[in-house]
């Protein structure tokens, strides 16, 4: 059990700290302004480091710190910062205990039982704060995932149940369902199932704020805009210089004859070799069944969750049409899931995705994700070899990498098949 966490009474208001306009502090407290997604950028990769420094990946390192942001900008919007601490060192303690009570709530700890390994010499506000946060910020992402209808009716409903309360004109959840309201209900309590039991009234005080809370809205959007442009910019390849574009086709015009003589001969390319071992399910789900039926317990790691299965349909009908990348968005839910028991199956297809995508970074990091090895551990060896062939395709120092990573699928595959094609790929490789 946890000694006291210091609560908001070790928070000052900024007028008692005079904080100069011109501090990172101060950028927080504007999304809109373009400070704030400099301040926001500055400190991401350091906070998220520490975080995923202990048992948190590198994913969960980047959830919590948008986590902190947004809870900081909170306590800013309301006139208190934390005294004699440096942000990055503020924002550290908040995504490091975000994360630690998260997985307490996960266990089922109660809010007012933190575990000892969120104690921190940093004064940090009320621990009943933590979860109703974090709660609105799944509230108003499950929102976006509403039909247009349902998504006006639940903002009607935030809207009367953000009034005062003698102003309200649906007093219960009774009467909402009276109106018209019950189908657009269910479908929300559906999205944020795992929060069921703290539900109360019409809708609970943090999807409230989440749809009426202007300072909340403004941040979180702010947050949600800045990591798409991101992952855009992730996406997008990097300019070709001119110059070198020029020098290269005129050593391919040098070179022509000698390469043409040495085709016939000539050892596989990295590429070649991908091109050649490298083939995907048609279906995610007619894969995952087969793989349910051949796990020794049929399902390893327990029953799926709603939400889980309707993201794996709605990521399948997007795979097979080849539209990768709104399959990956629709498997990230799942990873957003308090609920881990999709958590591998997410990360193993998002791996194949990320080399059908031509992302075999992403392959690399999904896999190294996954903990369900009685259903993926063979699955993992081949397709991290495959990543780091791919790699090699455009980084010839990766070479190495990539033989090394084939033989480890030779020394650890159990398949006579698979052991049969790996020693091929490391042929071809070696040549």
């Amino acid at each position: 059990m946890l000694s006291d966490a210091p609560k908001s009474g070790n928070m000052i208001s900024d007028s008692e700290e005079n904080i100069p306009l011109s501090t990172p502090w101060d950028a927080l407290r504007s999304p809109d302004s373009p400070e704030f997604k400099s301040t926001y950028l500055a400190y991401q990769r350091q906070v998220a480091n520490t975080v995923a420094s202990g048992e948190a990946t590198s994913a969960d390192g980047a959830v919590f710190y948008r986590v902190a942001v947004i809870h900081l900008v909170q306590l800013l919007q309301s006139g208190h910062v934390p005294a004699d601490i440096s942000l990055e060192k503020y924002l550290e303690a908040l995504a490091v205990a975000h994360y630690h009570d998260w997985q307490a709530e996960r266990k089922g700890i109660p809010v007012s039982e933190p575990t000892p390994d969120t104690t921190s010499a940093t004064p940090l506000p009320d621990w009943s704060d933590f979860r109703k946060i974090r709660h609105s910020i799944w509230a108003r992402r499950q929102f976006f995932r509403l039909s247009k209808e349902y998504g006006y009716r639940i903002q009607e409903l935030a809207d009367d149940a953000a009034m005062p309360l003698a102003e309200r004109r649906i007093a219960s959840e009774a009467a909402a369902i009276e109106e018209g309201y019950g189908p657009a209900l269910t479908a929300y309590k559906n999205l944020l199932h795992d929060y069921q039991a703290y539900w109360e009234g019409v809708l609970p005080s943090w999807a409230v704020d989440a749809l009426t809370n202007k300072d909340f809205i403004a941040v979180w959007d702010r947050t949600q805009q800045i990591e798409q442009e991101r992952a855009k910019a992730a996406d997008t390849p990097p300019e070709t210089s001119h110059f070198w574009r020029n020098a290269f086709i005129v050593m391919g015009i040098v070179t022509v004859i000698a390469i043409a003589l040495q085709w016939i001969m000539r050892p596989k390319t990295p590429r070649e070799v991908y091109q050649d071992n490298f083939s995907a399910p048609e279906s995610l789900i007619s894969d995952l069944a087969r793989r349910r039926e051949q796990s020794p317990d049929n399902d390893s790691l327990g029953i799926r969750t709603t939400l889980c299965e309707d993201a794996f349909r709605s990521a399948d009908a997007a795979y097979r049409e080849h539209n990768y990348r709104s399959a990956a968005s629709e498997l990230a839910l799942v990873l957003d899931d308090t609920s881990t028991v999709c958590h591998s199956d997410a990360y193993f297809y998002l791996a194949i995705i990320g080399l059908q995508i031509d992302e075999p970074g992403l392959t690399i990091e999904c896999l190294s994700n996954i903990e369900d090895l009685s259903r993926y551990g063979e699955d993992i060896y081949w397709y991290q070899a495959l990543a780091f062939v791919k790699m090699a395709i455009k980084n010839p120092l990766v070479h190495d990498k990539a033989v090394r990573a084939v033989e480890r699928v030779i020394s650890n595959t159990e398949i006579p098949e698979r052991r049969q094609q790996a020693e091929k790929m490391l042929q071809q490789l070696n040549n």
